[in-house]
């Protein structure tokens, strides 16, 4: 999927799995040590493909302990998941943080719209092998 995903784009960018934060019926330590080993493989494998890996789980878990005044059940505000597994708002928003730092770290973004911008009709003639390459 990575070296297909890397020959038709520019920039392909993998974003990690999030720690789970609680949850009763499973060894939430044990299914995070799992994640963290799945988190280093799929950063080999976007590294290999030449793609850029963005790893959550660091910020999440710090994150979380500097959360955790009170339970999750007491202070459902401030858990960065809905349910111990799932991200809740706060969590889907650390998320976008992380990317968009990463966006703005790396100067993706500066790097998408380096473009000058031309008169419609000479934008057409300079650009025409992009728009050829995203119609194809």
């Amino acid at each position: 999927m990575l070296r297909l995903l890397t020959s038709a784009a520019r920039h392909v960018i993998c974003i990690g799995e999030t720690p789970f934060g609680w949850e009763p019926s499973i060894d939430v330590h044990a299914a995070n040590t799992e994640l963290q080993d799945y988190n280093t493989l799929a950063a080999k494998a976007a590294a290999d493909a030449g793609a850029q890996f963005v790893d959550p789980f660091r910020a999440f878990t710090s994150t979380a302990r500097q959360l955790t005044a009170g339970t999750p059940a007491t202070r459902p505000e401030t858990a960065l998941w809905s349910d111990g597994i799932h991200l809740s708002e706060l969590g889907d928003t650390l998320l976008f943080q992380i990317v968009e730092r990463h966006l703005s770290d790396t100067g993706l973004i500066q790097a998408l719209t380096r473009y000058d911008v031309r008169e419609r009709t000479e934008a057409l003639a300079t650009y025409r092998h992009l728009f050829a390459a995203v119609r194809a």
